[in-house]
């Protein structure tokens, strides 16, 4: 399906522009307090070398190699007597610093640079900023996953008076507020490596840390922050009432700022949580919901409290949220709070939401979650228990039974699993061993269970003489001609499944019967009469066996490890046909493109059972007809057929559609046919003609739910191609009423929503559609016979243009550059990469981007400005000229961006050889530019010893419509 028409080209517009008093290559000291960390320390100073002009060191009192490792390092090394005061050390480091902007690391910390090669730096020449609060990844273990993450300011500049404040849990926040700072997150982290040493470690800490905490909090009773780490680190030590009174207290202070109190009622939640008080749990982590939103602390609670009073559904959603969350690299943690996560262990977590969806009968979500907690925890019998009746309750009885012996192998007593096991025994057609199991099962007291014993051993007896009988046989019917390049390959993925393979063929010139016979087959000569289900009913004429399997040569039967899978699912009782996903591959099985469609291919061989239809011909109506029982099939067939050059395909749709007006005049009213003429139609792109067919079959009226879905499907595509799309929107969103458990209208309301600038409203429509396209065939669990989607190259641009225009630029990334690994390389997407980078204060990155987009020949409009300003933030003065002087853009938008540039460019020391030149585009920016930009420009101007501009004139040119602008965040495009 290719959806046509993208209003915006998938590409953000900017906002914003850099502030007056930017400041490029600001100085950057490195201030540290240590004490004995000739271990740590190395890898510290290794992790900013080359990132900060000077290193000042703070010992206070080390008796090993600590101060010889920084010198040898190039810092300064200045003793300090340790007074148990955190801050005073600090600010002793402060003291001592030089650089324009202070940075601040303990010695088992690492700065980790994300990508921003001068990233400090960087991060302090942003205009107007006065401190970055920098995302800390705190690691509690060797495991990769095992972490927390927390963020603070630790780069400011270093403004007279600057104090760090608290004898523990130092911070300069305090000192900053009152001075009213601007402070934005930093574009790198810092890996904090201290909790990792081991639990006797972590305990020194805090006992050292507790012991200056309540000294403070007897100073200073009414200090919120320090009763907040009073309660946070007694919680810790699993003081758990005494760490409760000091949160408590904590929360009656005065003026607590919102995102204190959050965090203070996350953890009273999270207490209450521990000891069994749900209902205060989820009170405490609602109330602190309602005033930040955005944050998984507190879902996570209540998903947890829901999840121990059983109150599965209800805590599904929060579960999902809160193992999402951890999930997410830091960086791209969607948080409010500077301390957002659990004492509980993410495997833990894992295992709750596995739970809730077993328990909602989610069994297929349900049983990966459950593997990948076996994979973080080991092997656990009552898991592998969960597994097997997750996997019974889907039908798959092999594996079920499987899943229940290692459950007893790791000591599940058998009466637990005597019922599930001897059932998948029974439907496996194995009695003895179901006879067996049940026999050394200790009978339960409880009724309900014997109960169903009881049922088994019934059903077990009046199977008895079933299991007698021979396993049913299995024919293979095919119509074939001209096949000699595909038929060895089918007939050599079914052979040793099939007791008889029949083969009619429709005459062959090549040595299609040659190799028939050569794998056994029986080969009956057919004349070919325009007539499908003709040529398949003298198939079934000459079939001896009790079911019948169809297949064509170019496709291939997949067992999913199960070489007896067709005798299986054949003596299973009460199944009469299977439905079985037909996995259509386009391109080749090697490029992994393909999309799911459903037939009933094994059936039972009833008397006179025939086909109908000349063309795309089926069983389904004698079945339907005779009641037949339907089940889904646990194999799949694989379609190589749209593997061949473009004309063979419009070929086999003009034969199909011949045959399919052939049939109409037969049948007018014959709704299969017409819903075939309409994807034919599609097919050779007669898009008006296939619209009207569908629009006429949904004017019917009376439709089964799964085919008015699948016409409501066709109608919302081409309203979109035609850029109806609130049309689009209303057919998705009525397919998917008619059809709840479908993915394909899922894909369309994404779209849909996404053209109409709602994009919060399409990102979950379009993530869920991308996360079905990660699932093999088996486990896309869909109630429409047809499913179809956009390649996942386009969705992910879909999912990436989403986050870009609603502001979650990091999570953008991550989908542009996917949308890049899977071979997508126009200038939109390098264009939109570039201006998310640039968002995310990645310059070297954004320059990369944007130099791709250019390459690629992306539109300069939009695109000049963003880089001549990423190429200055980098220190490439030369190309900012180059790319400033080649934007001819004059939108108000466009001239405010080149202003501020201007400005920061009349500032910099470093730039003034290039500014003379630069200055030339003067008259055409003065003449658009507010009075207020042309003063700030002149004052820059002064300050770096040009000549002034020429004032401003008094009636301003508004015209034209936003064409974007550098950083510093991406805003929702706007319409004309």
């Amino acid at each position: 399906m290719a959806i046509r028409g993208h209003p915006h080209g998938g590409t953000p517009l900017f906002a914003g522009s850099p502030d007056k008093t930017m400041e490029p290559k600001p100085t950057v000291s490195l201030c540290m307090i240590v004490r004995n960390e000739e271990h740590s320390l190395p890898g510290c100073l290794e992790s900013v070398k080359g990132l900060v002009d000077e290193i000042v060191i703070v010992d206070t009192g080390s008796t090993d190699q600590t101060a010889k490792v920084a010198r040898s390092h190039g810092a300064r090394v200045i003793p300090f007597t340790w007074t148990d005061d955190f801050s005073a050390a600090r600010n002793e480091s402060l003291r001592h610093a030089q650089g324009d902007w202070i940075f601040y690391l303990d010695a088992d910390e690492r700065l980790i640079r994300a990508g921003v090669e001068d990233c400090l730096r960087a991060a302090a020449a942003i205009p107007g900023v006065d401190a970055r609060s920098v995302l800390i990844k705190n690691r509690l273990s060797e495991a990769e996953d095992d972490f927390n993450i927390t963020s603070n300011i630790r780069l400011f500049r270093r403004i007279p008076g600057i104090r760090f404040e608290g004898e523990v849990h130092e911070r300069v926040e305090l000192f900053l507020a009152r001075r009213g700072a601007c402070v934005t997150p930093a574009p790198f982290r810092i890996d904090h490596l201290g909790y990792a040493g081991g639990e006797s470690v972590l305990k020194d800490k805090l006992r050292r840390n507790l012991a200056l905490s309540l000294r403070r909090c007897a100073e200073a009773p009414d200090d919120a922050y320090a009763l907040h780490y009073l309660g946070q680190t007694l919680l810790l030590l699993d003081r758990k009432e005494e760490s409760r009174d000091a949160l408590e207290r904590a929360l009656h202070t005065n003026d607590l700022p919102r995102y204190l109190h959050c965090i203070i009622l996350d953890l009273l939640a999270c207490i209450d949580l521990s000891e069994g008080r749900f209902d205060e749990a989820i009170a405490r982590a609602e109330s602190s919901l309602s005033m930040t939103p955005r944050q998984s602390s507190a879902r996570l609670t209540i998903g947890l409290a829901r999840y121990q009073q059983r109150d599965f559904a209800a805590a599904l959603p929060h579960l999902r949220h809160a193992y999402q969350f951890l999930r997410l690299p830091p960086e791209s943690r969607p948080t409010e709070l500077s301390q957002d996560y659990s004492f509980v262990q993410p495997a833990d977590i894992l295992k709750a939401l596995a739970v809730c969806h077993a328990e909602t009968g989610k069994y297929a979500t349900a049983i990966p979650l459950f593997r990948r907690y076996l994979d973080a925890r080991g092997e656990d019998g009552d898991i592998l228990r969960q597994i097997g009746i997750c996997h019974l309750n889907e039908g798959d009885y092999w594996n079920a039974f499987q899943y229940l012996r290692r459950a007893e192998t790791m000591g599940v007593p058998r009466p637990h699993l005597a019922v599930p096991m001897a059932y998948c025994a029974l439907q496996l057609q194995d009695f003895p061993i179901a006879r067996q199991i049940l026999d050394d099962a200790v009978r339960p007291e409880d009724a309900a269970m014997r109960q169903k014993i009881e049922q088994i051993l019934d059903d077990l007896q009046k199977h008895r003489e079933d299991a007698r009988r021979a396993k049913p046989s299995i024919s293979l019917c095919m119509i074939v001609k001209n096949e000699e390049s595909h038929l060895a390959g089918c007939l050599e993925s079914v052979r040793s499944s099939v007791d008889e393979i029949v083969i009619v063929d429709t005459g062959s010139a090549d040595r299609t019967v040659e190799i028939a016979r050569s794998f056994g087959a029986d080969v009956y000569p057919f004349p070919w009469r325009n007539d499908f289900a003709a040529a398949r009913n003298e198939g079934l004429a000459h079939a001896r066996g009790d079911w019948v399997l169809y297949l064509d040569a170019d496709e291939r039967l997949n067992d999913m490890g199960d070489p007896d899978c067709l005798h299986t699912a054949c003596a299973a009782p009460g199944i009469d046909a299977y439905s079985v996903p037909i996995v259509n591959h386009k391109g080749g099985r090697e490029r992994g493109e393909f999309h799911v469609g459903y037939a009933i291919r094994l059936f039972r061989r009833y008397p006179g059972i025939r086909f109908t239809g000349r063309v795309h011909e089926r069983t389904d109506a004698f079945l339907e007809k005779a009641g037949a029982s339907v089940a889904r099939s646990r194999f799949l067939i694989e379609h190589l057929g749209y593997d061949v050059e473009r004309s063979g395909i419009e070929a086999k749709y003009r034969r199909n559609l011949e045959l399919l007006r052939e049939q109409l005049q037969e049948d007018p009213g014959d709704t299969h046919t017409l819903y075939h003429v309409g994807i034919t139609l599609l097919g050779l792109e007669r898009e008006r003609e296939s619209r009207e067919v569908f629009e006429a079959l949904l004017s019917r009226g009376g439709l089964p739910p799964q085919l008015q879905a699948v016409c409501l499907n066709m109608v919302s595509f081409f309203l979109l191609n035609e850029r109806e799309y609130a049309g689009a929107l209303r057919a998705a969103c009525d397919s998917l009423a008619a059809v709840p458990r479908q993915n394909t209208a899922k894909v369309l309301a994404g779209l849909a929503h996404s053209r109409l600038g709602e994009f919060e409203r399409a990102f979950p429509f379009l993530f869920e559609a991308f996360q079905y396209t990660d699932l093999p065939p088996e486990k896309r669990l869909t109630d429409l016979h047809h499913e179809d989607t956009v390649p996942r190259g386009e969705l992910l641009k879909a999912l990436a243009t989403c986050c870009a225009e609603t502001g979650k630029c990091r999570q953008a990334i991550v989908f542009f550059a996917r949308c890049i690994e899977e071979g997508m390389r126009d200038a939109d997407i390098f264009r939109s990469l570039g201006l998310c980078r640039l968002n995310t204060q990645d310059y070297a990155g954004a320059v990369e981007s944007l130099t791709h987009a250019k390459a690629l020949g992306a539109d300069p409009v939009g695109l000049l400005l963003p880089l001549a300003f990423a190429c200055f933030c980098t220190g490439d003065f030369q190309r900012s000229r180059d790319c400033f002087l080649e934007s001819r853009e004059t939108t108000p938008d466009a001239c405010r961006i080149a202003m501020k540039l201007l400005e920061a460019m009349a500032r910099s020391p470093e730039y003034a050889p290039f500014f003379p030149e630069t200055w030339r585009w003067k008259n055409a920016l003065v003449r658009q530019a507010s009075p207020e930009d042309v003063k700030a420009l002149a004052a820059a101007m002064a300050a770096g010893g040009h000549a002034a501009p020429a004032p401003a004139p008094a009636t301003l040119r508004r015209n034209g419509l936003s064409a974007g602008s550098p950083p510093t965040e991406i805003t929702r495009t706007k319409k004309t």
